[in-house]
């Protein structure tokens, strides 16, 4: 079995480079063209988690194929982050905390970045 791993397409977040994990934003109209603009490859079924931006990137990408949200598949909690970007967070001493770790601590009020790998990883494997 090959498994195939998409990003979804761009959202004014992505573009304006700030954290979004549990905002559900949709995609922007950029991201909408970018996606049709690319070629993917085929597949048997497509997984995806319940996001607007993950759900339309699916149905754009894949039109004729059965779409399967997994409630288990969610994204990362940025916490205090969330929404901001790095100069909302610059002078942040907890942003600057999580930057100094190289991105391992736990975001705060969100996420720890390991369990969310362990989180993820079972999903995956099932």
């Amino acid at each position: 079995m090959k498994i195939n791993f998409i990003r979804h397409g761009k959202t004014l977040g992505n573009i304006e480079k700030r954290y979004i994990g549990r905002t559900d934003e949709p995609l922007c109209e950029a991201g909408k063209r970018e996606l049709k603009s690319r070629l993917y490859p085929d597949c048997e079924i497509v997984i995806t988690s319940r996001m607007k931006r993950c759900t339309q990137s699916a149905e754009i990408i894949y039109p004729n194929k059965k779409i399967v949200i997994a409630a288990d598949l969610r994204e990362c909690d940025f916490g205090n982050f969330e929404g901001k970007n790095y100069h909302d967070l610059s002078g942040d001493t907890d942003y600057q905390n999580w930057i100094d770790s190289g991105g391992n601590i736990t975001f705060p009020n969100g996420d720890d970045p390991q369990k969310f790998k362990k989180r993820a990883f079972p999903y995956l494997k099932k």
